[in-house]
């Protein structure tokens, strides 16, 4: 979300992932910051007035997908991180 502070004292502002997101740079998808894991892949990533809008798919028969998948529905987890690699 745009002009919120995450625990770590960092703040998004509005245009922070147009560049990357208009030169068509390919976003994928890890689980815990672990280039390893790999659960699924962004369908469409942009901005909106709130903030990064992503959708996506998570792996069919991939173990760590339908654990996450798992996650999702139950409502454990909540969010999303972002990093720069």
């Amino acid at each position: 979300m745009f002009d919120s502070v995450d625990k770590v004292g960092d703040t998004i502002l509005p245009g922070a992932f147009q560049k990357s997101l208009e030169a068509g740079v390919e976003i994928k998808m890890y689980y815990e910051h672990s280039r390893l894991l790999k659960p699924g892949k962004w369908d469409n990533l942009a901005e909106d007035d709130r903030g990064l809008k992503a959708t996506g798919h998570l792996t069919r028969g991939h173990s760590l997908a339908a654990d996450l998948r798992a996650e999702l529905r139950h409502g454990t987890v909540r969010g999303m991180s972002i990093w720069q690699c």
